[in-house]
């Protein structure tokens, strides 16, 4: 869920940061929340580890964590999209790794002390802020509106055709949205048209879990592929056959002017 979560956030656009999902919180604010409870993790795992006691939060008062919340909001207010990701990332990878070196089984054991981080049911605080997150993304696909679709992920459109391929031989109903065009014929299937553009993925709701396993065995993941920006290998060979055709023109052209000045 939290590598889901990070995907998620990767589809929002700027402006929708600062949409409120609640009365109380933005998009942001929550991020900043949850990249905050994240940051101690690995050091609250491991004096909980040495000495089996609960961490500080667990069946603690709501007045502790409204303290411990406003100190992260105020921390992380001048952070950007972007950095609160970067930062997010990083301490889950600390925190994959302190499990690690004490041993999930290990961890298990104590469901007491550790429960919590293991917590991946319907009403986590993962997916408790998962789902209010992925409703901004959800509201603004119009297939996704009173449906039966739901959102998987955005990709370019060239790397569109190879899920969508798969999908079809796991017999996986599937809708496309090209991004910044509502025409009829980019609705229902068909592949997006050609260009720089991404697209919008929708599967059936009782496919999600099935439709995910598929993107995993393709390893295509919206965090590699829309932060970097892969160019696709037409376009590379197109860029280098013009390079190249440039260069023997140039050169052509060069030793026609010695060849007129000398000769």
């Amino acid at each position: 869920m939290k590598e889901n979560f990070i995907t998620l956030l990767r589809q929002l656009k700027p402006e929708e940061w600062d949409k409120k999902v609640n009365d109380k919180w933005t998009v942001r604010e929550i991020v900043a929340h949850m990249v905050a409870w994240e940051r101690d993790d690995p050091e609250i795992i491991k004096k909980s580890w040495e000495t089996k006691e609960k961490p500080w939060f667990v069946n603690n008062n709501s007045e502790d964590d409204n303290k411990f919340n406003k100190k992260a909001l105020e921390y992380y207010r001048s952070f950007s999209p972007k950095q609160l990701i970067d930062e997010w990332e990083f301490h889950q990878k600390k925190v994959k790794e302190t499990i690690t070196e004490i041993g999930e089984d290990n961890l298990k054991h104590y469901p007491e002390c550790f429960g919590w981080l293991f917590d991946d049911s319907k009403d986590s605080h993962y997916n408790h802020h998962y789902n209010q997150i992925k409703k901004i993304v959800d509201d603004r696909i119009p297939e996704t509106k009173n449906s039966n679709f739901v959102f998987l992920i955005t990709l370019p459109n060239w790397q569109v055709q190879m899920l969508e391929s798969e999908l079809k031989n796991n017999n996986i109903d599937f809708r496309i949205v090209v991004h910044g065009s509502n025409l009829p014929w980019n609705y229902g299937g068909g592949p997006p048209v050609p260009g720089p553009v991404s697209a919008d993925i929708m599967v059936s709701k009782d496919k999600i879990n099935e439709s995910k396993k598929i993107l995993d065995s393709l390893n295509l993941s919206e965090i590699q592929i829309l932060d970097k920006r892969k160019i696709p290998h037409w376009f590379k060979w197109a860029i280098t056959t013009i390079l190249i055709l440039a260069a023997i023109g140039f050169g052509g052209g060069l030793y026609m002017i010695i060849k007129g000045i000398f000769l």
